[in-house]
């Protein structure tokens, strides 16, 4: 049996907060007045998607239901707000949706009530022992920060095993950086598990930024040859903002290599996330942000 654990001890964060602000916090005081989104009272359905799949799906379920009808918008997590024009169509459309089943886990209309916050980060797992590296494992890794939507997907024909990605639901807006300690036959193994830069968003939400592209090309003066070299195709990871090429291309175990050994049966061969000379080598890796991040690949 493995015994998954966080360890805390002997680990710095950043952004270090006193006593006093972590039991009190910094305050906003809202105006009682403030009633955000109060046009769509009545006229818009919130819901919580069954699973990731579900979450993709949203606009296809939506016209299956009430095809060509409702607004689909993104409000984090498995959560997506669909608004129409009409009360009664929302009604009708609750009403169905409720006997769908296996895609939505919660569907109520919008009255103004509060809503709880997730997000779904995608956590880059590393450290694993070979001979541990399984799909459960990891999965049991992720699980500690949250409720896993997407599972692991390793396979032994895997060209790169030096890590894997999970997507996790969690209920705040701290970012994952954190070791976690396998506990195996009376061994213990240093894991290291770190959130992607950015956060994954439905394809759905992409829609509106689109238009704006192709609204942006077609009215520009440039030549063609121009246009080609900022259309949407060209490879984002192959270029920065200026368009100059760059090599965003890492050996991606470079920390493997400094930190020699991940059993913490072996002192010193195991190093803590406050390792000056660690962290040193995090601070200037090179990482794709998450707006380049291949996330479909992962989804399939």
């Amino acid at each position: 049996m493995i015994v998954v654990w966080m360890l805390t001890k002997g680990c710095s964060s950043l952004g270090k907060k006193s006593f006093k602000d972590m039991l009190v916090g910094k305050t906003v005081t809202v105006d009682s007045r403030v009633n955000a989104f109060q046009s769509l009272h009545g006229k818009a359905l919130v819901a919580r998607m069954i699973d990731l799949q579900a979450l993709k799906n949203i606009k296809i379920i939506l016209n299956d239901i009430c095809p060509g009808r409702g607004r689909v918008q993104y409000l984090g997590g498995l959560d997506v707000m669909v608004s129409f024009d009409d009360a009664e169509t929302v009604v009708a459309v609750r009403e169905v949706a409720k006997l769908v089943v296996g895609k939505f886990s919660m569907i109520s209309i919008w009255e103004g009530q509060t809503l709880g916050f997730e997000r779904l980060p995608w956590l880059k797992v590393q450290g694993i022992p070979l001979h541990l590296l399984s799909n459960e494992v990891i999965d049991a890794v992720g699980g500690v920060f949250g409720k896993v939507v997407h599972k692991a997907n390793r396979s032994e024909r895997d060209h790169d095993l030096s890590f894997e990605y999970v997507g996790v639901l969690v209920g705040d807006g701290k970012r994952v950086s954190e070791e976690v300690v396998l506990d195996w036959k009376d061994r213990k193994f240093r894991v290291w598990v770190m959130e992607e830069l950015g956060g994954w968003m439905p394809e759905f939400t992409e829609e509106k930024t689109h238009h704006v592209v192709e609204a942006s090309e077609t009215g520009d003066d440039e030549s063609d040859d121009s246009k080609d070299d900022q259309s949407p195709e060209v490879d984002p990871e192959k270029t920065n903002n200026s368009g100059e090429e760059v090599n965003v291309h890492v050996d991606p175990v470079v920390l493997e290599n400094i930190r020699c050994n991940n059993d913490c049966n072996y002192g010193n061969h195991s190093r803590p996330l406050n390792d000056p000379v660690v962290n040193s080598v995090r601070d200037t890796e090179e990482f794709t942000p998450a707006v380049n991040f291949p996330f479909d690949q992962f989804l399939k």
